[in-house]
C-alpha cells in the first residue's frame, strides 16, 4: 500500500531536507493513518540499526538517497533524509525546487485496519513501513518538506548531466568553466567546448 504527500521547498537545496512522511489527517482515498501507527515498525527499524529505503517513485532500484531520521509525532511521521549527489539526487533535487516534484509516498502494508462505516474512512492502526519515496501527485496534502538546506550549486547538477553524457570530468569542468568566463587554459577551454557541443548536437538515442 501506498499513501502520497505534499512537499513544499522552501530554499535551495544542498541534498538535505526534512519534512512530514505521513499524517494523521484521512487522505483523497479516504484512509486514514492512526496516531501511534508506526510506532511498532520504528521500533524495529531502530533494532537494526537502519531505516528504510528513501526511492524514486517506489522504483525499488532507484534509491534517491537515504533517510537519516523518523520521528512519530502527534502531528504524524516526521522525517529527515540527504538527496544523493549521483544517479536521480540531482534530477530530484532539481525538481523538488522548482515545485515539479511536490509529493512524499510512504510504501507499507496495513497490519491492522478498521472500516468505520458512519464517516466512510479505513482507520489504519498498526503498519509495517517498507520505505518513503519522492513522487509527482500527493494523495494528502497535510504532510510537507519544510526545510531543504542551501549547498549544491547549479554547476554541480550541470556537471553531473555531462558526465551522464559521457563527458569526462575534465571536459565538463571546462565546458562550464567557459561558459562562465572563469580562467582556464585557452587551449583545454576550447576543445572542451566544442567537444561537448559536438555530443550534445548528436541524436538522442532511445533505449528499449
Amino acid at each position: 500500500m501506498e499513501k502520497s504527500f505534499e512537499l513544499l521547498i522552501k530554499s535551495a537545496s544542498s541534498g538535505e531536507f526534512s519534512g512530514w512522511a505521513s499524517t494523521y489527517e484521512p487522505d483523497l482515498v479516504n484512509d486514514q493513518i492512526m496516531p501511534g501507527a508506526f510506532d511498532e515498525t520504528l521500533g524495529r527499524w531502530r533494532g537494526k540499526g537502519m531505516w528504510p529505503a528513501l526511492l524514486w517513485h517506489h522504483h525499488m532500484d532507484e534509491p534517491v538517497g537515504a533517510i537519516t531520521d523518523l520521528t512519530a509525532t502527534d502531528k504524524g511521521l516526521h522525517l529527515r533524509g540527504k538527496l544523493a549527489s549521483l544517479g536521480r539526487g540531482p534530477q530530484a533535487r532539481e525538481l523538488m525546487t522548482m515545485g515539479t516534484l511536490r509529493g512524499l509516498s510512504i510504501g507499507f502494508q496495513a497490519k491492522r485496519e478498521e472500516m468505520d462505516a458512519a464517516s466512510g474512512l479505513n482507520r489504519i492502526y498498526t503498519v509495517d513501513l517498507y520505505e518513503v519515496s519522492l513522487c509527482s501527485v500527493p494523495a494528502n496534502t497535510s504532510a510537507m518538506v519544510t526545510s531543504l538546506a542551501k549547498g549544491l550549486t547549479s554547476e554541480r547538477i550541470a556537471e553531473q548531466r555531462l558526465r551522464d553524457l559521457g563527458v569526462s570530468r575534465r571536459e565538463a569542468l571546462a565546458f562550464l568553466a567557459a561558459l562562465k568566463g572563469l580562467e582556464v587554459a585557452p587551449r583545454e577551454s576550447a576543445a572542451a567546448t566544442a567537444d561537448v557541443l559536438a555530443l550534445i548536437a548528436q541524436p538522442v538515442r532511445l533505449r528499449r
